[in-house]
């Protein structure tokens, strides 16, 4: 694994290792045991190296050493007093010296060409990148105020004091993605002040008077940098790059996204969600389950948690943050502009999710809930044609009566278990009572049915294409299909003690029967296939 974070392994290996890594329970438990700090590449990087504290003399190659500003995984940053042109510089050195891997050394050679082309007021300039004694090293502008980082706390923030800071963030990643080049690391920790707020961040009690200011930030830490067209390409395949709570979807290992300048909107969506409400979108010291949340869920509204946010400024937020690049800001300009419409009170360009996509994320934050709600809403639906259109005599009555009773009570049933699905450690033990409880409800619906014992195969078969759809594992459907078959035999053993009319011949109910195995036997081989053809 560590081999695989800091990008030893071929390409071969690197996707062997990541299908490996989503698939063991053993290694998924391990994993959950480490904390997020910075990053989850960082971490095992920094373990991976050996040695965590580089050797650094007090003087290096004319650059006096002051003291130590911070660390991460790949450097130390250090205060330093410059003696040939009399200022003071931030260091930064990397770890382990001459031990340090050549990729690493690679990369800090790319932050420094890469800050070098970008030449803003908004950007921390380098003033030199050299390497003494077996230590790279860059000099970068060094500003003595806090950094975002330090300054913030887990308490909302002044929204339009949030929304200049995010304008003028977007207009300096605007001009760093016209000259070709992506972040792909902006968080708190790489956004630095200008000037010190002695104060702290404003808060929501400071909404007047801080209505038209905006502090003067610069971004630094380009060392996961990335250029729109690059010929080569720096990082392995199944190499995570970003700190998992501001990266976008599509920074994930085989997201199936290409990483563009969206990612870094999403970024700034996301510290523009910290500020709003005092924590990130997706909030867990566990590495897995802030990528399972990245992947699949959607942040709970700003408003929600924080009701004296604006209307639009949550609008232009979550539109920051939506999961496909392509619905998202098209450019960081226009971000920047809507931000800027936002502060001079004038109708903003980005519109809140219509009911039609509401809903669309709804189903797609609740998989299992929208299925079966949709399950039953076409069932339900088949009865009252049949009954209302057809006027079949047998959908009359009793069975009417319990048939309405049933739907009701599995719909909140399901609702109930959709909390308990959530949780990956009751999850498989909520898909069998949802499977056991469901052929119990079809089968006792269908023992008030007077009709044919033909009726509930059609349902039955249902059922098994239902479980493929919610849960496409093989053990899920060969477990269903034997409940519907036993459910099948209750109906029959029924019939034969208590309502002697309804008997069936031999061959009707083995037939029957085939039909359920056949429907199981065909979505098992179905659900394999579907399976290998992701896994390749």
């Amino acid at each position: 694994m560590r081999q695989f974070v800091v990008g030893k392994l071929n390409d071969a290996e690197s996707v062997a290792i990541e299908a490996h890594l989503f698939g063991c329970d053993a290694c998924n438990q391990s994993l959950n045991s480490v904390s997020l700090t910075d990053s989850f590449t960082e971490l095992v990087r920094g373990q991976s190296l050996g040695t965590t504290d580089p050797i650094v003399p007090t003087h290096i190659d004319g650059y006096e050493i002051i003291g130590e500003l911070g660390r991460g995984g790949m450097g130390v940053v250090y205060k330093a007093f410059d003696q040939r042109l009399k200022r003071q510089v931030a260091l930064k050195v990397i770890l382990n010296g001459e031990l340090a891997h050549t990729e690493q050394r690679e990369r800090l050679r790319l932050e420094a060409e890469t800050i070098a082309t970008l030449q803003h007021p908004g950007i921390v300039q380098i003033y030199q990148i050299g390497e003494y004694q077996g230590h790279l090293y860059l000099a970068l502008e060094l500003l003595d105020a806090k950094g975002l980082q330090q300054v913030m706390d887990d308490a909302p923030h002044c929204p339009m004091w949030s929304a200049a800071l995010i304008q003028q963030l977007a207009d300096i990643i605007h001009y760093s993605h016209q000259r070709g080049i992506i972040h792909r690391d902006l968080k708190p920790e790489n956004i630095l002040f200008n000037h010190a707020l002695d104060q702290g961040l404003p808060r929501i009690s400071q909404f007047s008077s801080l209505k038209n200011t905006a502090p003067v930030v610069k971004i630094t830490d380009f060392g996961l940098a990335k250029y729109l067209e690059t010929p080569v390409k720096m990082t392995k395949t199944g190499l995570m790059l970003g700190t998992p709570h501001y990266m976008s979807p599509e920074q994930i290992p085989d997201s199936g996204e290409e990483v563009s300048c969206a990612s870094d909107i999403y970024a700034l969506g996301v510290i523009l969600y910290q500020l709003l409400t005092g924590r990130v979108p997706f909030a867990s010291s566990n590495i897995l389950e802030v990528l399972k949340m990245l992947r699949h869920d959607d942040p709970i509204a700003p408003r929600q948690l924080n009701p004296a946010i604006p209307r639009d400024l949550e609008t232009i937020c979550l539109k920051c943050l939506m999961k496909k690049p392509a619905d998202r800001y098209a450019s960081a300009q226009d971000l920047a502009d809507d931000l800027a419409l936002f502060l001079h009170n004038e109708p903003i360009r980005a519109k809140p999710l219509n009911l039609w996509q509401r809903c669309v994320k709804w189903v797609r934050q609740k998989p299992f809930l929208a299925s079966s709600y949709s399950v039953l809403l076409c069932l339900y639906g088949l009865h009252w044609f049949a009954m209302s259109v057809l006027q079949l005599p047998r959908h009359q009555g009793m069975f009417h009566t319990v048939l309405t009773i049933a739907t009701a009570g599995l719909a909140v049933f399901f609702y109930g278990l959709q909390t308990i699905l959530a949780s990956e450690k009751w999850q498989r033990l909520g898909l069998y009572a949802c499977m056991v409880v469901t052929v119990v409800a079809v089968t006792g619906i269908f023992i008030c049915d007077a009709a044919a014992l033909s009726a509930p195969i059609n349902v039955y078969m249902y059922l098994i294409l239902g479980a493929a759809l919610i849960a496409p594992n093989a053990h899920i459907i060969g477990l269903q299909t034997l409940l519907s078959l036993l459910g099948y035999a209750s109906l029959l053993l029924f019939a034969y003690w208590f309502n002697p009319v309804l008997q069936v011949s031999v061959e009707v109910a083995i037939f029957f029967m085939l039909n359920i195995v056949i429907t199981g036997f065909l979505t098992y081989l179905l659900v394999r296939r579907v399976n290998s053809i992701n896994n390749l």
